[in-house]
């Protein structure tokens, strides 16, 4: 009967007349009756066990293991990241995106910019913890996940850029397999989207390679 009345009662059921003779049989005062029957849900002891410990296995991770906490924090968080802006280790510039998104009337501030302020926020604790992440590497990043590289630093995935789902990024993977890209028009011509060439500009990532692949006369003129 204990059992069952405490069941009854953390699920927001209230209580039976047999439950609450029993209870009154048992001496139990009438204010803690009136209590259980106004109890709409209790959280179980298991669950909150459960939370805790988990709790306890992410605050290891972070303390022990940042980098690799950091790249799994940032990638269950993926769509609030935005590859061309939010890669920089300047702290005072990340706090500054963090104020012009406070700044935004209520019509503008959306449940998406509270989103990009938390991972503002994470990218700062980052960075003062000596953590980086890199800007993306049109041959190294993966398409859809943020990786360590070999300096220990996270290097963020192609689909992170505004605007390019999943697929896209794949495209784009498959397409530097056929090797270096030797202009901005020979990614178009392997398939690249003209948005992702200009996401990848704009993210500073091709810096080097030039946008057509003419050759000026002017590059021969010792010959």
């Amino acid at each position: 009967m204990a059992f069952k009345t405490m069941e009854s009662v953390r699920k927001g059921r209230g209580l039976t007349e047999a439950m609450e003779g029993a209870m009154r049989d048992a001496g139990v005062p009438e204010w803690y009756v009136e209590t259980c029957k106004k109890i709409k849900y209790m959280f179980p002891k298991g669950h909150a066990v459960a939370y805790v410990t988990m709790a306890l296995r992410i605050a290891y991770f972070k303390i022990f293991y940042p980098a690799a906490y950091y790249c799994c924090y940032l990638a269950r968080n993926a769509e609030s990241f935005d590859a061309t802006r939010m890669t920089t280790r300047d702290v005072d510039a990340l706090r500054s995106m963090i104020d012009d998104i406070k700044a935004l009337d209520k019509s503008e501030r959306t449940a998406t910019k509270d989103d990009e302020v938390t991972i503002l926020e994470i990218l700062i604790e980052m960075n003062l913890r000596g953590i980086h992440i890199k800007p993306i590497d049109i041959y190294k990043s993966k398409a859809a996940e943020f990786i360590i590289d070999e300096e220990g630093e996270i290097l963020p995935p192609i689909n992170s850029l505004p605007g390019i789902g999943a697929s896209a990024a794949s495209a784009f993977v498959e397409a530097r397999q056929a090797g270096p890209f030797i202009s901005q028009d020979d990614m178009v011509r392997r398939k690249v989207s003209q948005s992702m060439v200009d996401q990848l500009r704009l993210a500073g990532c091709l810096n080097g390679i030039p946008e057509t692949s003419q050759v000026s006369l002017f590059e021969f003129g010792g010959l």
